[in-house]
């Protein structure tokens, strides 16, 4: 039921991303460290999260405890969108 949702949320996500990404970068020449950057925070996410939900289940047993949280961090995540003021 959820595996839809997560799909279309994380395909909308990617069709932009990249390029507000390049976009906001500040110099062209520390372009490629920039990059890197944003490598390693896409990255780390996909390390850290099966941790936190394997303790979740593992507390609490609760699935829906799961998704509530997964949907407080999305909120948290969606509101430091909220500081970018333009893409030039």
């Amino acid at each position: 039921m959820a595996a839809p949702l997560l799909g279309a949320g994380f395909g909308t996500y990617w069709a932009a991303a990249p390029a507000i990404l390049t976009a906001v970068l500040p110099a062209a020449a520390d372009r490629a460290k920039d990059l890197g950057v944003i490598n390693v925070a896409y990255s780390w996410p996909l390390v850290v999260a099966p941790i936190i939900a394997g303790a979740v289940l593992g507390l609490m047993h609760s699935y829906p405890s799961l998704f509530a949280l997964a949907g407080l961090a999305s909120i948290a995540a969606g509101m430091t969108i909220t500081r970018v003021r333009s893409v030039r």
